[in-house]
C-alpha cells in the first residue's frame, strides 16, 4: 500500500501529536548537548553528532518508561538531563556498566 504525500504528512503529524513528550525529550537532549559542546569550543560537526547521540539515547529511554512503571509525561525530564550529561560522559557511563556486568576491563589495564 502506497501513501500519497498528504496521507504520509497526516500520519506523521498524528504520530508526533501522540508521542509529543518523547519527541520533546529527544529535541531537548539534542539541543542542550549541541549547545553545551559548542560552548566548550568543540567543532560544530562534533556538536551535531553528540546531540544526535544524546537524542537517540533519550528516545530509547523515553520508549522504555512504560516498561519500568512511569508514564510518558515523565519523558521531558529525561531529555535535558541527558543533554547536560553529554555524549562523551554517557559513553563512559555505558562502558563502565558493560565492563562491570561482563567483568571485562575494556583493554585499559594492559601491561605497557
Amino acid at each position: 500500500m502506497q501513501y500519497s504525500p498528504s496521507e504520509f504528512l497526516a500520519e506523521s503529524v498524528k504520530w508526533v501529536a501522540d508521542n509529543a513528550p518523547i519527541v520533546y525529550t529527544a529535541a531537548s537532549a539534542f539541543s542542550i548537548a549541541a549547545i553545551m559542546s559548542l560552548r566548550d569550543g568543540k567543532r560544530w560537526i562534533y556538536s551535531l553528532m553528540g546531540g544526535c547521540v544524546c537524542a537517540v539515547i533519550a528516545l530509547s529511554l523515553g520508549g522504555v518508561l512504560d516498561s519500568i512503571g512511569f508514564t510518558k509525561d515523565v519523558a521531558p525530564v529525561i531529555g535535558p538531563v541527558i543533554g547536560f550529561i553529554g555524549a562523551d560522559k554517557l559513553r563512559d557511563i555505558i562502558l563502565a556498566i558493560v565492563e562491570r556486568r561482563t567483568g571485562a576491563d575494556g583493554g585499559n589495564n594492559q601491561p605497557k
